[in-house]
């Protein structure tokens, strides 16, 4: 699937609460790569997501954890570049 098909699907799963590595296993894709797909429809304003996930184990979990102020800055410059199209598919 290209990355245009693959979105709708990646965020239709995260939304009812699948976890990452979840969602790349059943596409064939790295959990980086559905992580990228969702931001990529946050920046798009298309996904709302869960306050908690469901593991591969079976047990639930908070949907993201709490992040660093270095790891927030990395995800804004991340998502800049995406908005700009500068990111690698």
């Amino acid at each position: 699937l290209t990355r245009e098909q693959r979105l709708p699907v990646v965020v239709a799963l995260r939304e009812e609460g699948h976890s990452y590595r979840a969602i790349g296993g059943a596409l064939k894709v790295s959990d980086w790569t559905a992580r990228e797909d969702v931001s990529m429809a946050q920046v798009r304003g298309t996904s709302h997501l869960p306050e908690r996930v469901a593991g591969q184990d079976g047990k639930s979990y908070p949907a993201s954890r709490a992040k660093t102020d270095r790891q927030k800055q990395r995800e804004n410059a991340h998502l800049g570049r995406i908005k700009t199209g500068i990111a690698s598919s």
